[in-house]
């Protein structure tokens, strides 16, 4: 109890990791506008293994990325932050890893693809499973597979809550590894969800790049995120111990470690 004195009344939607304690920086909403389009991503090789299965299912969760909206609107609070607590806790009930929320600049739509007339998007992140121990023969078999297994949950919420949405009467549409027409890092990075690296890559304070993304677009008008700053990638001693010992009723350091 005295180690996790906050524990049991933290909010729900404000995720496991402190992100709200992170230095935040306006400046990288116009930053990531200005960045040019990026193309469609080339398809991936078939996999084997694990991996082929998780990428199946992956595809049998891209036929509900779109629907039909309901033909009335749900009776929706009027505040905008209300409605984004809604939407982060189930999707942190669904064991999203991290959910941010950002304007779509047209930037951000994929060079080549049409944009939809969706001006927000949620931004998904779900960890990456752990490996088992060296010497178990398991290792061999999950280790090529974590990607696929990571994108296939990102795209198990995102269609959950994009098809949550549409059932409220709004449009949103989900975009998945494979199956979209949104920059997804780009979004993670708006949303306060990653910072870019030195070499330009998104990155998470508290897992690096063992993450995959997913992200629904809709216009259903949400409080959004401000982008962290740089700085959120190099905490300072007193941030290290404050983690360590669980800031805010967040997980905890040693919790990290000990898995």
């Amino acid at each position: 109890m005295l180690l996790y004195p906050r524990s049991k009344n933290r909010p729900f939607h404000l995720g496991p990791f402190p992100m709200e304690s992170l230095p935040t920086d306006p400046r990288q909403l116009e930053q990531e506008a200005r960045r040019p389009q990026n193309p469609v991503p080339e398809p991936m090789d078939p996999d084997a293994g694990l991996a082929s299965a998780a990428r199946h299912y992956r595809d049998i969760f891209a036929k509900f990325v779109d629907g039909t909206p309901a033909p009335a609107q749900a009776p929706v609070p009027n505040d905008l932050q209300r409605r984004s607590i809604d939407i982060k806790g189930a999707a942190y009930f669904l064991d999203a890893a991290q959910v941010g929320i950002c304007e779509i600049p047209a930037s951000a739509w994929l060079a080549g693809r049409e944009p939809l007339g969706h001006h927000v998007a949620i931004v998904i992140l779900v960890e990456r499973p752990l490996l088992p121990e060296p010497d178990n023969p398991a290792r061999g078999w999950i280790a090529p597979a974590t990607e696929a297994i990571a994108d296939m949950r990102a795209a198990e919420i995102a269609v959950c809550i994009a098809g949550h949405i549409r059932s409220m009467g709004f449009p949103a549409r989900a975009h998945i590894a494979g199956n979209g027409s949104l920059d997804m890092e780009r979004l993670a990075v708006l949303a306060g969800t990653a910072v870019r690296d030195r070499r330009g890559e998104p990155a998470h304070p508290y897992l690096g790049r063992d993450f995959s993304i997913a992200a629904i677009s809709t216009d259903y008008a949400l409080a959004t995120d401000m982008p962290l700053a740089s700085a959120a990638l190099h905490p300072g001693l007193l941030r290290r111990l404050a983690d360590w010992w669980g800031r805010d009723g967040a997980q905890s350091g040693r919790e990290r470690a000990r898995r």
